[in-house]
């Protein structure tokens, strides 16, 4: 990613119609913080299979994946780099 582009961040959920012992209205499978704003947001899956999810204001981002989640089930993040 060059300096100076934002981050659309898009979830593809590969469980999202399967019947989930969860009984959350958020099943989180990560975060996405971006320091430099302040945010955190939470990233919730199951609802959908693919799903855009953040677009960043600047060109540094950590996502912060639950590891029960990551362990419990099938998911990626598709990261798209834009100009500013």
């Amino acid at each position: 990613m060059t300096a100076g582009q934002k981050l659309s961040i898009t979830l593809t959920d590969f469980g999202w119609g399967r019947i989930s012992a969860w009984n959350e209205e958020c099943k989180a499978y990560a975060y996405i913080v971006e320091k430099s704003v302040g945010v955190n947001q939470t990233v919730c899956g199951g609802s959908e299979k693919e799903k855009y999810v953040y677009t960043s204001t600047s060109d540094h981002v950590i996502i912060q994946i639950v590891p029960s989640r990551a362990r419990d089930s099938e998911f990626l993040f598709r990261f798209a780099g834009r100009p500013s």
